[in-house]
């Protein structure tokens, strides 16, 4: 039976015995053939043809449309089977449909099959509670065959070096994103009851959210909060020179010596960052040595102070983070091993705080990669030191003193360091602080794919790793760490 009806109620499985429309607007391939796939009726529409007849002996009729639709409103409970949501991958397209129980009880269609799970609708799911959704028997083949091939990746990422969450290329993306787009800052840095120059982000979650907006005051109270409870909080990295601004303006000068001392370590953070993406600047680095001065003399005067500012936001796992620490560390640690000497504190400060320059050298993807990296890779990230000395050498306000944290930070006394395998009395007293401090750091600092070791746990890694380290000043860590946290 032949039946004219519009070219927007095509199906798949219809079949076209004529198309009505002039021979100038449809080509003559458009008559006497099956509906195939979705694209067929918007090709027709392109061609702005607006009816069509269907031949119902040769394939299906409206009537049978209509019951097609209305079985797949009767899904139910017993001819569909559950699926945890998060066996599928964000943004890639999805072969099955999803159902969930609606306030009714019936099962809702809440993902048509083929269409890509974004990560705004999983936010969607997840706010009405959708952890498992249901998917028709008929369907499983499709199933199994979309998931075989994601387990396949993931073995094949799982030898890259990812793991977790991170098997998800998706979720590397995401990550890369929110490096890119934010930096974290110390509460301790925010005045109560001053009008804010930007926005503030908590990350509790993967996403960050608003927690105040620009305008907004900080209140006394949340600030606390988000000290007691270690709350990771950030900015827009385009806001950064705001809040510089707003640290001149409002920390600087603070009575609390805690929130200047929180100043002058958010000061160096800011002109590390700035001195990776452009490490030839002489501007910068002279900006650097006195940012150093300040921090050395303030971790002369109250070394303590310093270490409880490192012990905030300890997820805060940046290469300009690492390299305010290390400076800290090694200036406070030089201090307990008696070096009073200014000279060689500010050499040993800023030779720590630019130990890691060669990594504005070296690929973004190895520098942040959530994950553990390969031979390959790790080949590559070595040549960090090499390059750091080298851009380091070019600095003519820069000495050679100045460049021993930088060229030994990844030297070992056993001689199994890199990149020159030096050994014993090779390695300078500079070499075995950084190199010490530099992993210490590491370890106790959370990262996006593993969580950070308690400073207990980490120094008992050190001690087993004795022909590595120097264990006089292992020791001295050890008693200066003790007397801190006292």
């Amino acid at each position: 039976m032949i039946k004219k009806i519009k070219t927007g109620d095509l199906k798949v499985g219809m079949y076209v015995n004529k198309v009505h429309s002039s021979w100038l607007s449809a080509p003559m391939s458009m008559s006497n053939f099956m509906v195939k796939s979705e694209q067929t009726r918007k090709n027709l529409l392109d061609y702005d043809i607006r009816f069509v007849s269907i031949d119902t002996i040769k394939g299906r009729d409206v009537r049978e449309v209509k019951e097609a639709v209305n079985e797949e409103i009767k899904m139910s409970m017993d001819n569909t089977f559950a699926a945890p949501l998060d066996e599928f991958r964000i943004n890639r397209p999805v072969p099955v449909d999803f159902y969930f129980p609606g306030s009714k009880g019936a099962l809702e269609h809440i993902l048509k099959k083929e269409l890509p799970l974004r990560d705004d609708v999983v936010e969607l799911f997840g706010e009405r509670g959708i952890g498992t959704v249901r998917i028709p028997q008929d369907q499983k083949g499709a199933y199994d065959r979309y998931r075989l091939e994601i387990e396949n990746e993931d073995e094949q990422r799982k030898k890259q070096g990812f793991d977790g969450k991170f098997v998800d290329p998706e979720k590397v993306r995401q990550e890369f994103d929110f490096i890119a787009d934010y930096y974290a800052i110390n509460a301790l840095s925010l005045v109560p009851d001053v009008k804010l120059t930007f926005d503030i982000y908590e990350r509790s979650k993967e996403a960050p959210e608003i927690a105040l907006r620009k305008e907004d005051r900080t209140g006394g109270e949340l600030i606390d909060g988000w000290l007691k409870d270690d709350i990771n909080i950030l900015i827009k990295k385009d806001h950064k020179e705001a809040y510089q601004t707003y640290l001149i303006d409002h920390t600087r000068n603070a009575k609390d010596e805690r929130v200047k001392a929180s100043f002058i370590r958010e000061n160096a953070k800011l002109l590390v960052e700035n001195l990776i993406k452009n490490p030839r600047s002489g501007k910068l680095m002279a900006e650097t040595k006195n940012a150093v001065s300040d921090l050395t003399q303030s971790v002369i005067d109250n070394p303590a102070t310093f270490y409880s500012m490192m012990r905030i936001n300890n997820h805060d796992y940046y290469t300009y983070t690492h390299s305010v620490n290390v400076s800290t560390m090694s200036l406070a640690l030089a201090l307990a091993l008696g070096m009073n000497d200014k000279k060689d504190l500010s050499d040993l400060g800023l030779g720590s705080i630019v130990h890691d320059l060669g990594k504005s050298k070296v690929d973004n993807s190895l520098i942040n990669k959530p994950g553990k990296l390969t031979d390959k890779e790790f080949v590559k990230m070595k040549d960090h030191v090499t390059l750091g000395v080298e851009l380091l050498q070019e600095n003519k306000a820069i000495t050679e003193r100045m460049i021993i944290p930088a060229a030994q930070h990844h030297e070992k006394l056993s001689g199994r360091g890199y990149p020159n395998g030096l050994a014993g009395d090779q390695m300078h007293l500079f070499g075995r602080i950084s190199s010490l401090i530099d992993i210490y750091d590491a370890l106790t600092t959370e990262r996006s794919y593993k969580k950070a070791f308690m400073p207990f746990d980490a120094l008992a890694i050190l001690f087993k790793g004795q022909d590595d380290y120097d264990m006089g000043i292992l020791q001295t860590l050890v008693k200066m760490l003790k007397e801190q946290e006292t």
